[in-house]
């Protein structure tokens, strides 16, 4: 069933747009919404893209009265298939797409990162990123700190939820089941260069354990194909990196039980959403 977008929002170019994809996961949408509705900065629209799971997020959506909210209840083909979906609801200059069950680590999120963009008067910034907390029931808490995007080649330099990105027609290229996110990073990575803004506070909480972890040796196939059709590295050297990521996974996968057992996983946080 689809249901069309309500209450459009009071600001008619709003700064931010707020992507939230879910599937039967109401829950975890509503802590979602309280964190995006705990923000100090109002100038945003939240759009919420559910994948029709009949447990009732359309009823529980269709109830609330923000006029920031944007919604469409359907099936679609796949995660990043409704991501593109919530782009194309999208009226704000920046996207950041906050799944169900993803928070903004406090109220100041988007104040803070709406100063940080106006740092400059003419062309904007393509990328704004920062820090996130990730978090397992038996790793508890640790901090995922950015790098630099000049090693996207390698890997993901910070969590997706992190990442704020200029609206500017680009989508996910569905083909990628597992890794269109990345995919799209790297297209951001090498149209801005220089165009990007390391935000100095953490940006989200996330919890481990999302499909492309868990789907983690696809994945490595499909960063093989983006390293090599969109990033152009030469194919060897991508295998070479194919290899390397296998070799990795193997060795965390194969000590992951002894590390959850003997040790801590990273540095133990305080929560604060």
């Amino acid at each position: 069933m689809m249901l069309a977008p309500i209450n459009q929002g009071s600001s008619p170019e709003p700064f931010f747009s707020v992507i939230t994809v879910c599937f039967r996961d109401l829950p975890n949408l509503i802590r979602t919404a309280e964190s995006i509705r705990e923000q100090s900065f109002s100038n945003y629209e939240w759009i919420v893209i559910d994948g029709a799971g009949l447990d009732g997020t359309d009823e529980w959506l269709s109830l609330q009265s923000d006029t920031r909210l944007k919604w469409l209840s359907e099936p679609d083909a796949g995660i990043y298939d409704a991501m593109n979906k919530g782009i194309a609801q999208a009226a704000g200059k920046y996207l950041i797409f906050m799944n169900s069950g993803d928070c903004f680590e406090d109220s100041s999120v988007l104040d803070l990162t709406y100063k940080a963009a106006y740092q400059v008067e003419k062309l904007p910034f393509g990328l704004l990123y920062g820090d996130s907390i990730r978090f397992s029931p038996e790793a508890g808490e640790s901090i995922f700190a950015a790098k630099s995007p000049s090693g996207v080649w390698w890997h993901m330099f910070a969590q997706h939820q992190a990442i704020f990105f200029l609206r500017d027609g680009s989508l996910y290229d569905v083909k990628y089941r597992l890794s269109a996110d990345y995919d799209l990073i790297s297209r951001y990575v090498g149209k801005y260069k220089e165009r990007m803004l390391r935000l100095d506070f953490v940006v989200c909480r996330y919890a481990l354990g999302g499909r492309s972890e868990s789907g983690r040796w696809a994945a490595i196939r499909e960063d093989f194909d983006i390293r090599v059709n969109s990033m152009k590295i030469n194919p060897f050297c991508a295998f070479v990196l194919l290899f390397l990521h296998t070799i990795h996974s193997v060795w965390k996968f194969q000590i992951k039980n002894w590390i959850r057992t003997n040790m801590r996983y990273g540095k133990t946080l305080p929560r604060s959403v």
